[in-house]
């Protein structure tokens, strides 16, 4: 196969990954799954990655021919040991992006006619389809048809990739937006409501503030000032709550589980306060999928990277 085939296929298994597992990561993974998805070649001289590591290329053809160890699972999993630095390190998103892109070669050569010793040392080659019909020739018309096809896979998972597959069912089950008058505030992501005369507990979806309440607990660094900025934006306003499309809607502990918006700046627009949390740096997000899940680890990579509010103090 062809460069362009080998760089667009490993997007599309990049992004179909992400998405499938609400994997948030930075730009640089795409480029990493992208350079991954030509190092398999490096068994072949002529190839592009083969012409830069010439001299090692043509050891590896001369010894191994081509599509053996460096497209098999054994050569996939030595690509992972010689990486496992990175998996260990803060840069683990790319470790899986390198990998994804590896794979993505080897799964694109596996279509072609020849298919791939995927078992090596095992000379049997795996191929599919079946049929060399429906398999792609490189270089002909097959593989042109082939490349746009998969080009249009990765345009149109790319923003899917951003968002995550719970993007896509968002609105299906979540119950309608309440406007609801907050009765007191617990904590930095635990408040109180009046809800048709009734007090109700709320837990903030998708944001964890540091403790400051919890009994027989040490009050968390950052927690008082989480809980501080929480008491004055929503001491006694009126705030519009709404639900996630996934899991229950209350937590083990009985607590309403919701999303809490509120005009923060007095522009007339309803901002999402668990978001404004992280964005500041007063708590952590949740690894449970949820609508804006995505949307949360940036904000909080963002606020991690700059230092801000606990990020900065708390160790």
């Amino acid at each position: 196969m062809k460069v362009l085939t080998h760089l667009v296929a490993a997007e599309v298994v990049w992004f179909a990954t992400t998405a499938i597992f609400e994997v948030d990561y930075p730009v640089a993974a795409i480029g990493v799954a992208a350079g991954a998805a030509l190092l398999p070649d490096i068994d072949y001289p002529a190839s592009w990655v083969g012409f830069l590591f010439k001299a090692f290329s043509d050891r590896i053809a001369s010894r191994a021919g081509h599509r053996g160890f460096f497209h098999s699972f054994l050569g996939l999993l030595a690509f992972g040991l010689l990486l496992y630095p990175l998996y260990l390190s803060q840069y683990q998103i790319l470790w899986w992006a390198a990998m994804a892109g590896y794979w993505s070669h080897i799964l694109v050569d596996m279509m072609s006619l020849g298919g791939v010793k995927l078992f090596w040392p095992s000379p049997v080659r795996a191929i599919f389809p079946g049929r060399d019909d429906y398999r792609v020739r490189s270089g002909s018309s097959s593989e042109r048809v082939y490349f746009f096809v998969v080009l249009a896979l990765a345009l149109l998972l790319y923003p899917l990739s951003q968002r995550g597959v719970s993007s896509l069912l968002s609105g299906v089950k979540a119950s309608d937006p309440q406007w609801v008058q907050v009765a007191r505030v617990v904590d930095g992501d635990t408040i109180v409501i009046d809800l048709w005369g009734s007090e109700t507990k709320v837990r903030l979806i998708g944001v964890d503030t540091p403790e400051t309440v919890a009994p027989n607990r040490p009050i968390g660094c950052y927690g008082p000032e989480a809980s501080a900025f929480t008491k004055r934006v929503l001491g006694g306003q009126v705030v519009r709550l709404s639900g996630s499309t996934f899991g229950q809607p209350r937590d083990i502990y009985g607590r309403l589980l919701a999303y809490v918006a509120l005009d923060l700046d007095g522009d007339g627009q309803l901002d999402d306060f668990n978001l404004e949390l992280l964005k500041r740096g007063l708590g952590r997000t949740m690894s449970f999928a949820h609508d804006r899940r995505r949307e949360y680890l940036r904000a909080e990579r963002a606020a991690k990277a700059a230092g801000v509010g606990l990020w900065g103090k708390c160790r």
